[in-house]
């Protein structure tokens, strides 16, 4: 499933997290800027004297550059990409608050010309708008967020997508990685947890050495069925990455999805393949 493959909590999670892409591992305190940044003057047909300044339209925003700009040129920018459409289709799946339903082809597009500028990413999140965090996520620096700003920004992404493109895009990049994957694990907040079973799943895939694999299993099975839906989405996937990437452990990885059966009815597009763990475990370990 591409990127709009987005699902709700409890069955239409973000399946892109799911194995849509086949032979993919992974399933698809903020503050104010550090520094002074210099607003971008755009250019508008000059006004007649004592007159007052004409106000950019919407498509001028559209096309305007946005590198080196403030964050209120940047909202306007994603004000005037916004699409009802997908506004409704973000709040189907569980978004709440501000939004204006910016496409994720649009955003990158944006950050692509912005290049990255962590002061005005936190600047960005700070806003709470879904789509300014979005963006904040692409054009921010992993390692220049703390722990505890991490962790913020991790508890505050309540929706799916952000969600998972933080923890693949941020979290997954910081230094202080496994001290938090190892913290997280142990957390009550369910996107904390989420982000640790993310982090977790990509160490069985890429670094297993040091993982007691077989006390994951035993984790698994015994918090799965009754884990949040927040949390169970990326629990479910260490399910599966154990299964897939390690001969010795998936007949055991195949028989807890069996048992448990979470998301066997799970809807999912032509060619995307189920998070169900046991058909998703074949699919990768055949991959």
């Amino acid at each position: 499933m591409g990127e709009e493959g987005v699902g709700r909590w409890e069955a239409l999670e973000f399946a892109a997290g799911a194995a849509c892409v086949a032979g993919r591992g992974d399933i698809c305190p903020t503050g104010g800027r550090a520094k002074a940044v210099v607003a971008c003057r755009v250019a508008i047909a000059p006004a007649t004297a004592g007159s007052s300044p004409i106000e950019p339209s919407f498509q001028d925003f559209r096309s305007m550059p946005v590198r080196s700009t403030t964050v209120d040129h940047v909202l306007k920018r994603l004000e005037s990409l916004g699409d009802p459409k997908r506004v409704a289709f973000n709040e189907k799946r569980g978004a709440k608050g501000a939004q204006f339903g910016v496409k994720t082809g649009d955003l990158r597009e944006v950050a692509k010309e912005l290049k990255t500028d962590h002061a005005l990413a936190l600047e960005l999140w700070a806003t709470k708008n879904l789509d300014a965090q979005m963006l904040a996520v692409l054009i921010c620096t992993s390692k220049e967020l703390s722990a505890r700003e991490l962790g913020a920004w991790v508890k505050a992404a309540k929706y799916a997508w952000v969600a998972d493109w933080l923890n693949t895009y941020v979290v997954a990049k910081h230094p202080g990685k496994e001290a938090l994957r190892v913290k997280w694990l142990e957390a009550k907040d369910p996107m904390h947890a989420r982000s640790a079973w993310h982090l977790t799943g990509e160490r069985v895939q890429k670094d297993r050495d040091g993982l007691d694999l077989d006390g994951l299993l035993d984790r698994i099975e015994a918090e799965l069925e009754h884990a949040k839906p927040e949390t169970q989405w990326t629990m479910n996937a260490c399910l599966a990455h154990i299964g897939a990437h390690s001969a010795k452990h998936r007949e055991r990885a195949i028989a807890i999805g069996e048992s448990l059966g979470l998301y066997r009815d799970y809807p999912v597009s032509k060619g995307c393949t189920s998070p169900y763990a046991p058909e998703w475990i074949a699919k990768m370990a055949k991959g």
